[in-house]
């Protein structure tokens, strides 16, 4: 395997963590009946939407064929905030953690692909860009944990 089909790899991973991450704060924003909290977390979903847009262009310039799906695993823990949501009575301090662990892991995908692989500038910056805004939304997702720690009906 040439070194762009590493980095490929390496990009299809991400995008599917995207897509991953998208459809999951779908989920969330589904099982929660505060209308601005189940609204920031929509506009998350479309944000990591178009991370994976972005990212499907970069595979596509690297001479890779994006494979817009989601992990396995990703399904298995969808499936699984499901499950914990029927069990927690849907609480949003539950499926903010869950929404939490999903970004810890992204981080360091991204962290690792920028630690080790040498990347075009527009790439790199692309990339750093993307993780920033994770890190920004893990800060996000802290507070308002915080913020609806009190009961809360949920749908």
């Amino acid at each position: 395997m040439n070194y762009n089909e590493k980095i490929v790899n390496q990009l299809q991973h991400l995008l599917q963590r995207n897509n991953d991450a998208s459809q999951g704060f779908i989920i969330a924003s589904n099982n929660i009946s505060q209308t601005k909290l189940h609204n920031w977390l929509l506009d998350y979903s479309k944000k990591r939407e178009k991370f994976s847009e972005d990212l499907m262009v970069e595979i596509t310039k690297l001479g890779g064929n994006p494979d817009d799906s989601t992990t396995i695993l990703a399904e298995m823990h969808q499936a699984w905030l499901d499950i914990k949501g029927d069990i927690t009575s849907n609480d949003v301090e539950t499926i903010l953690d869950e929404c939490l662990r999903g970004e810890s892991y992204a981080t360091e995908d991204y962290e690792e692909v920028l630690k080790t692989y040498k990347l075009s500038d527009s790439l790199e910056s692309l990339l750093r860009k993307q993780l920033s805004t994770i890190k920004n939304t893990i800060s996000e997702l802290e507070t308002l944990k915080k913020l609806y720690d009190a009961p809360v009906e949920i749908v």
